[in-house]
Formats: C-alpha cells, structure tokens, sequence
C-alpha cells in the first residue's frame, strides 16, 4: 500500500461539471482495490494460457 499511497503519477482527480466544485482524488491503490477481482481474473487467464 505504501508503495502506490498518494504517489502523484499513478492517481487521477475527478471534479464535477461543469463547475467544479466537487473534486475527490483516487490514487492508484485504491483504484487497484475496488478491481481486485477482475485483475486476479484476468492474470489467472494469462497464466493458463501460458501453459
């Protein structure tokens, strides 16, 4: 987590539009977390099909 945690690069900011008023920022691991499932399932394929 301390790795990816607020790193600048790896994160994105989303406001509301059009006036901006509303901003929340996403960092990379936090966006890793919500897609953990999808990810594991998508490496797991790639491994398969290695073999």
């Amino acid at each position: 987590m301390y790795r990816w945690w607020s790193r600048c690069e790896y994160e994105i900011i989303l406001q509301s539009w059009p006036t901006g008023r509303l901003e929340q920022k996403i960092d990379v691991y936090y966006q890793l977390m919500m897609n953990i499932n999808i990810i594991t399932e998508i490496v797991m394929d790639e491994v398969k099909n290695d073999k």
